[in-house]
């Protein structure tokens, strides 16, 4: 009989009996983490409690094969030389023999510190530890993840930090909790953008930004019951040390003990579903202010011909639709009279324009060609009518290269301000909208997104303007439109 290894055999039996790793955890008792250890081969189970675990696995992988009607198919396929006993304790010795033929290809080398801890030393090699630590350990998970970090964004931005999480996988969801700096955001601008784009990038993650100035930055990074990593910076702000625990209990430990220390901070920003959701009231105290401020990405909800808003609410059908006419007189009778600023880039524009959709929320809505051509009309009469409203354009350059993807929209009405992902670019069960807690930080993002408008790469629609521009673009925006 071949002999096999036990990362191998445990893989080998969790396929077959199509199991997966975090029902396995719960089943036996353990983190899923040393499942993804123990299949990877990165380590073993230990010598004193293995009998204990595979006994566990052995009952849970028999019944499992009860469930599925495989039990025949499995003494079939694994011939194990224990088919005379119960299929649990068949699974058992299997992988006691598979844990054996480990342990006797193990190297033997004395070993006098069994320590998990490793060391990193320069920029490339903490850069590459960290690229490849968190690529393996969320590639590896079944189940949400969690990162907090024990320091600052910008700091960490200015390190190249937030570069590797943007390539990190984007259909593991991952909270990721952060310290911000507010005085650094306000003396250098460009975090701001550096922010955006960011949180723009990584829209499977939901952040929460946390005071920095409540907290002490320790310079920890822990991706929970997975990782530990300690870093250092050098005078230029780069990396210059890290040493990284990966021992699941330890990496525990240490985040209890920094909860137990830690005081209490102020949450700046975080992850939310829709608020109107939570908040029944939420939407109709937002548009009941007289000036607004919107950034737009996903196309442009606003504004919207009478005929589209009735074609919506009779595709969805009641009860749904009554949201839609309370929206419809919610905007017509708040919104288009208002002080209102539109700012859209260029591209998301163009995207707008070719493919119609616009996200309502709980309604997502693919709008016709003749109901966009039908649209551009409502806006050019919209605008006639407000001479407190305006559109602008951001063309792609050097300076607003963050923007060059963008698929996080901005809204404000000057006293309170959210932002809202493109909700088709949203992969697992990440949370589509921000809410910005702290009016600092709204002032700061205002700021920013206002500052577009005085770019030479802004151009704006406003008044008689829109008509004249509309009649010299037309033959353009005809050709974008009917492009299939």
């Amino acid at each position: 009989m071949l002999e096999e290894n036990y990362n191998l055999a445990l893989k080998k039996i969790i396929k077959f009996t199509k199991s997966k790793s975090v029902d396995l955890a719960k089943a036996i008792g353990y983190d899923v983490s040393y499942i993804s250890k123990w299949k990877s081969g990165s380590k073993l189970p230990s010598s004193r409690s293995v009998q204990t675990i595979n006994s566990a696995l052995g009952a849970y992988f028999a019944k499992r094969l009860e469930e599925i009607d495989k039990a025949d198919d499995y003494r079939q396929t694994f011939t194990t030389g224990d088919n005379d006993g119960t299929t649990a304790f068949s699974i058992t010795e299997y992988l006691n023999r598979a844990y054996r033929h480990s342990l006797q290809r193990q190297p033997r080398t004395k070993k006098t510190n069994t320590s998990t801890a490793s060391i990193s030393i320069g920029h490339r090699d903490v850069t590459t530890f960290l690229n490849t630590a968190l690529q393996a350990c969320l590639q590896e998970a079944t189940e949400p993840q969690e990162l907090i970090v024990y320091g600052e964004f910008c700091t960490l931005y200015d390190a190249g930090f937030w570069e590797l999480l943007c390539g990190l996988p984007n259909t593991q969801k991952l909270t990721v909790r952060i310290g911000l700096d507010l005085d650094k955001l306000e003396k250098s601008p460009a975090y701001i953008t550096a922010l955006y784009e960011i949180l723009n990038r990584c829209l499977y993650a939901d952040f929460y930004f946390y005071d920095v100035t409540d907290s002490t930055d320790t310079r920890l990074i822990l991706l929970k019951n997975r990782l530990a990593v300690q870093y250092d910076f050098g005078k230029k702000g780069e990396f210059i040390m890290a040493t990284s625990v990966e021992d699941p209990l330890l990496v525990q430990d240490i985040l209890d003990k920094l909860s137990a220390f830690m005081p209490r901070v102020r949450e700046l920003m975080a992850s939310a579903p829709a608020p109107w959701i939570t908040d029944i009231g939420y939407r109709t105290s937002f548009y009941a202010a007289r000036k607004f401020f919107f950034f737009l990405t996903n196309g442009i909800e606003y504004l919207l011909p009478h005929d589209v808003f009735h074609r919506i609410s009779a595709q969805i059908g009641a009860p749904e639709n009554t949201y839609i006419d309370q929206l419809q007189i919610t905007w017509e009778e708040l919104l288009c009279r208002a002080d209102l600023d539109v700012v859209i880039p260029f591209n998301s524009l163009i995207r707008y324009l070719e493919e119609g959709h616009i996200d309502l929320t709980t309604v997502q809505y693919t709008m016709t060609e003749d109901e966009r051509r039908g649209h551009i009309e409502a806006i050019m009469h919209y605008l006639k009518e407000n001479d407190s409203m305006s559109i602008g354009i951001v063309t792609l350059s050097e300076e607003t290269t963050a923007y060059k993807n963008a698929n996080l929209s901005f809204y404000s009405n000057y006293d309170t301000a959210f932002f809202k992902k493109n909700p088709r670019l949203i992969r697992n069960d990440a949370k589509p909208f921000y809410m910005i807690k702290s009016r600092r930080l709204q002032q700061l993002f205002l700021n920013s997104f206002k500052s577009l408008k005085s770019s030479n790469h802004y151009h704006t629609c406003s008044g008689n303007d829109v008509t004249r521009m509309y009649h010299l673009y037309k033959p353009i925006i005809e050709k974008i439109i009917t492009t299939k």
